[in-house]
């Protein structure tokens, strides 16, 4: 039984919703987030030490199932507006902007209490107070099959054939 689902199961602790937003649209230092009302030092699955900084946020977990299209959607308010204006700045750049979700438990900070989700930000609606965002892992659905397509500028070769 994993760590979550005893908590789950038996309660007692509080699971701490983190997200690490990065994007090649600002320069600096990732965003970490974390939605509870006091900021907390977590560590990260490679050891880092990142100050997650509260803020008022909701987060839409992925469904575990077969469907192939996962997404994690997050609305962030207010509370933090340089995170808002940064997230605003890279899609007005039209930069890729990388989310790391961890959940921990907030008797254990050294560790993420499960693997992360490493996922790509996809969709961006941008209220007057809020931000939402839905990011998603592979998309295999959507994936174009060959990948590579072939045409005269590919495979010159076509041009011949019938």
């Amino acid at each position: 039984m994993s760590i979550l689902a005893q908590v789950y199961a038996q309660g007692g602790d509080v699971i701490l919703h983190t997200l690490e937003l990065t994007s090649t649209a600002w320069s600096g230092d990732p965003i970490v987030l974390v939605k509870d009302y006091q900021d907390h030092t977590i560590t990260t699955e490679d050891g880092r030490e990142l100050l997650a900084r509260a803020t008022g946020m909701a987060i839409a977990l992925p469904k575990r199932d077969t469907t192939g299209a996962q997404d994690l959607t997050f609305a962030l308010d207010g509370v933090r507006p340089e995170a808002t204006r940064l997230v605003r700045q890279a899609q007005e750049a039209q930069a890729v902007v990388r989310v790391i979700y961890r959940c921990y438990l907030y008797s254990d900070l050294s560790e993420p209490a499960e693997p992360p989700l490493y996922l790509i930000a996809r969709r961006y609606t941008a209220q007057m107070d809020h931000i939402e965002v839905t990011a998603g892992l592979f998309d295999l659905i959507d994936m174009r099959w060959p990948r590579m397509v072939y045409d005269s500028n590919t495979a010159p070769c076509l041009e011949f054939s019938q």
